[in-house]
């Protein structure tokens, strides 16, 4: 029972994490922290115990920075974050399923051909810049997914630019696309 509720002061606070990160935090680290209370009590041959006490401390500082690390990019509050493609805009260099890693956009330079993401009515949108456009003080990108056969309507200006992205990760995004599809399946 300490352990489930001691973590808490242990833990960092961290401002305006989502409350589905927060809530899966608050189940992984108990059980974490009562497996390196049960690893430092249990009682094995001496060999056996110098071999995982080497071992032990490894395994959880990798887990803890694995950890922390997919925090960073699933809350996107830092300068990294992730996003799953959900549509087949992109199909051929990027496909449905896969996910973005991006870097928060802060006035870096843009060129044509660049994958961008930007917000479109409140959502995450991942297409290629296909033309620049300066008009006065304002440059306006045009994006088109590279599967669409058409431009995005509208173009795009530097308040709606989100993020830079170069990487993706193939298909780990799928999971990610059947949860949601199931829970929107049960509304």
């Amino acid at each position: 029972r300490l352990i489930t509720t001691l973590y808490t002061y242990f833990m960092p606070s961290i401002t305006k994490m989502p409350d589905s990160l927060t809530s899966c935090i608050k189940i992984i680290i108990p059980l974490i922290l009562l497996a390196f209370v049960a690893l430092m009590f249990e009682k094995r041959k001496k060999m056996a115990l110098q071999r995982k006490s080497k071992i032990g401390p490894v395994v959880m500082a990798v887990t803890i920075s694995l950890m922390v690390a997919l925090s960073m990019l699933i809350s996107c509050q830092f300068r990294f974050g992730a996003i799953v493609v959900a549509t087949g805009s992109m199909t051929g260099e990027i496909n449905k399923g896969d996910m973005i890693i991006y870097e928060r956009y802060d006035g870096q330079p843009i060129k044509e051909g660049q994958v961008i993401v930007f917000l479109d009515n409140q959502s995450k949108i991942v297409h290629r810049v296909v033309e620049i456009d300066r008009v006065g003080d304002e440059t306006r990108y045009y994006t088109k997914g590279d599967a669409n056969d058409d431009w995005d309507l509208g173009y795009r200006t530097e308040s709606d630019i989100f993020g830079l992205t170069d990487v993706k990760v193939a298909y780990i995004g799928y999971p990610t696309l059947w949860l949601r599809d199931l829970l929107r399946g049960s509304r």
